[in-house]
């Protein structure tokens, strides 16, 4: 059984951990996605939910990924730069 986690790094952005292997893959996002200064990562039914409170503006955001979790499909901005 292949089991791998997901994790998140506030420099590189989202990488999938191979405990197999101890081999990181980091997420591909054709250079159209921020994946960066991540500080709460959620899975929630199939799909990524970053808080990313180290981007400008500081937002809440949902990431589809690819049935592998190689690449970033599509994102959500959920919230963004709400006062308070």
């Amino acid at each position: 059984m292949n089991v791998r986690f997901l994790v998140a790094d506030y420099a590189r952005g989202i990488g999938t951990l191979d405990l197999a292997t101890k081999h990181v893959r980091w997420v591909e996002t054709g250079r159209r996605h921020a994946l960066q200064a991540i500080d709460g990562l959620y899975f929630y039914a199939g799909t990524l939910i970053a808080v990313q409170n180290g981007s400008s503006p500081e937002r809440v955001v949902l990431f589809r990924l690819d049935s592998e979790f190689t690449r970033v499909v599509s994102e959500e901005v959920i919230e963004s730069a709400t006062p308070g």
